[in-house]
């Protein structure tokens, strides 16, 4: 059914940032924009767009941050920004921590390294300025000189305050580092590009055979060169498919790795807002490739892939150095499951500035010395956490935050301090309550006699539900349009799109009123194609929703979330629709309930259904309760594997 062939090494761009356009748009016309345009565009375009007078008003129209065109100038910092970097300095970051300003890192083969100083020191001056009280950014400045100078630093280690002297020099710094803590390697990586395969390769070539448990930090990693991505990735999963991409023709290409596994120590992937792209992709894949799991925020949610245009691909249209990036294909994870908008949902979803630190935790050793025990979690790996190190004052927070984030569905257990293998079966609660860790229950407070509570506390604890206040969901109560768009937006982690972004802050629904609580959510489910309006540009947003009308705009979104499921909704067929237990219900809902209710199978070959009941135990008509959106809301993501619980 779906059309596949393997891809050359994609080099397609997956960055969410984009550069301002130019006031001119350089050597391309918009006769040249347009025809680049209409032949790689993923999307539809509109006339609108296609109307255009000028390349600026072509690329502002298409409504897309992420199809840009570049003059020479910005297309060399853009590319620039994917490589490692040389400044003149002594190697040091450094941030306001608690008050005082402390080295957070160290450059390898640094003047600063070589002077002796280490993450962790405090600076108490630069060449006779006091530190405390100054900003990060004045604190750069008095670092900052030519090449060959000295700077004078006084720091502070363990209560001792040390003097040194440094002479500025160049300091190449890697977008990609890695650092061995004990036996957890640490890798930062910014940004993939051409060094970061190399950066991978080295440092776990480095430290292997010391590592029990690899950090994989990509916080800051907005994206990057696809096949970077895939070739790092490679070292932990060894050379297999790691996805699949959509061009606008609907014809499928595979990506993935080319590189041989050099590690089979699990990767904990520490993701939050900030993670787009190739680096959602590497943290996708990770999980559903049975590497590793991750920890963090929700990340950004970006699903397309942007390929550059420029005098390597077209010299007889980009001749003054200038170039575009067109978005030109959606990609998919290798469960088929598509990363726009609602982007990676780690199975630990915790404060990514606190997520380090849980991950550290997650990183113990089975037979780790403990005056207390060791929490054996079985979350796809085994993994366990040294409490002594868990309840000490400076881990407690972190703790607090990592039994907060696991769902009631993971199982734990508790080796009993000075026994040898004696493991007890125990939960979140108890740990909490045996070790005084104030953690924060996440699960809603009116649910515990739904005959669904399992699904509803799943869904609290991933953020994919909010209750209606107070810690309620009120699970029987029927649901309105306003709220079935709210619930969706926030499974979604729907942000502001450029679709809906296009209407300045107007609603598209007349009494649908922007500033609405339900206003924002509307228009971004509406943006998205999954909900419409009833007729007259209205929407009747406090009107309950039917099981046909629910139904119907679910199947749009399993269409919107799965390759798989996409392609199933579009082979909809007449005789399809004369299924038996589809006869109640109106003509417009059959293709999305067949979808849900008749087309999907399990392992076995049995049939599956996402609904709450039969097909044909379902009345059309009647009013959808929260808990039966709820329902179909799990059964979509867990089916997909979206959700990692």
């Amino acid at each position: 059914m779906i059309k596949r062939k393997i891809a050359p090494r994609l080099m397609a761009i997956m960055l969410t940032g984009s550069i301002l356009l130019s006031t001119a748009a350089g050597a391309l016309t918009i006769e040249q924009a347009r025809a680049l345009i209409e032949e790689h565009y993923v999307d539809q375009i509109s006339e609108e767009a296609l109307s255009q007078e000028t390349v600026e008003g072509l690329i502002a129209a298409l409504g897309d941050p992420y199809t840009v065109y570049y003059t020479e100038e910005e297309y060399q910092n853009f590319l620039g920004n994917m490589v490692d970097t040389v400044i003149v300095g002594i190697g040091i970051s450094f941030a306001l921590q608690d008050g005082a300003m402390q080295i957070t890192r160290v450059v390898e083969g640094s003047p600063a390294e070589e002077a002796g100083l280490q993450a962790g020191d405090t600076l108490v001056s630069i060449d006779g300025n006091v530190v405390e009280g100054a900003d990060v950014d004045t604190v750069s400045e008095w670092l900052k000189n030519e090449e060959g100078t000295k700077v004078a630093l006084v720091y502070e280690r363990g209560g001792k305050q040390k003097k040194v002297t440094v002479t500025r020099r160049q300091v190449l710094i890697p977008e990609t580092t890695t650092q061995l803590d004990g036996a957890i390697g640490y890798i930062s990586c910014n940004t993939f590009g051409e060094d970061t395969a190399a950066h991978f390769e080295e440092g776990i070539n480095a430290y292997n055979m010391s590592v029990d448990t690899w950090l994989v930090d990509l916080r800051a990693n907005s994206g990057g060169v696809m096949s970077a991505a895939c070739d790092a990735l490679g070292f932990f999963v060894g050379k297999v498919v790691t996805g699949y991409i959509r061009n606008k023709d609907g014809v499928y290409q595979t990506y993935g790795s080319k590189q041989d596994v050099t590690t089979v120590q699990p990767i904990i992937t520490i993701v939050g807002a900030g993670t787009a792209s190739a680096a959602e992709m590497f943290a996708a894949e990770t999980r559903e490739l049975g590497a590793g799991i991750t920890v963090g925020g929700r990340t950004y949610g970006k699903g397309t892939a942007q390929v550059i245009y420029d005098e390597s691909t077209d010299p007889e249209i980009f001749t003054d150095g200038d170039a575009m990036k067109i978005s030109a294909y959606r990609f998919f994870t290798t469960n088929g499951n598509a990363l726009s908008v609602v982007g990676v949902i780690p199975n630990l979803i915790v404060d990514e500035a606190i997520a380090p630190a849980v991950a550290t935790l997650l990183a113990g050793s089975k037979t780790d010395e403990s005056k207390t025990g060791i929490l054996h979690i079985k979350f796809g790996w085994n993994l366990y956490v040294n409490l002594d190190t868990a309840t000490a004052e400076e881990n407690r927070e972190a703790f607090a935050a990592l039994l907060s984030a696991l769902p009631a569905s993971v199982e734990l257990y508790e080796k009993i301090a000075g026994s040898d293998d004696l493991w007890v079966s125990t939960d979140v609660a108890a740990v909490a309550a045996k070790y005084n860790i104030s953690y924060n229950d996440r699960t809603f407070t009116d649910c515990a006699d739904s005959e669904y509570a399992d699904v509803l506390d799943v869904l609290a604890i991933y953020g994919i539900l909010q209750g209606t206040g107070d810690g309620q969901f009120e699970p029987e109560k029927s649901l309105t349009r306003a709220e079935l768009a709210q619930m969706l937006a926030q499974a979604l982690n729907c942000k502001q799109t450029a679709q809906s972004a296009a209407y300045d802050g107007e609603s598209r629904f007349a009494d649908v009123a922007a500033d609405a609580w339900y206003g924002a959510a509307v228009n971004e489910i509406a943006a998205m194609g999954l909900v419409e309006g009833t007729g007259g540009g209205m929407f009747h947003p406090d009107t309950l929703v039917t099981h046909a009308e629910f139904i119907t705009i679910m199947g749009r979104l399993s269409s919107y979330l799965n390759l798989y499921m996409y392609e199933f909704y579009h082979s909809y067929t007449e005789e399809d629709g004369a299924d038996t237990r589809l006869a109640a219900y109106p003509d417009w809902a059959k293709q999305s309930t067949w979808l849900l209710a008749c087309s999907q199978t399990d392992v076995n070959g049995n049939s599956v259904s996402l609904l709450w009941d039969d097909a044909d135990a379902i009345d059309p008509d009647a009013a959808t309760s929260r808990e039966s959106a709820a329902v179909v809301l799990y059964s979509l993501l867990s089916y997909t594997g979206i959700l990692p619980a």
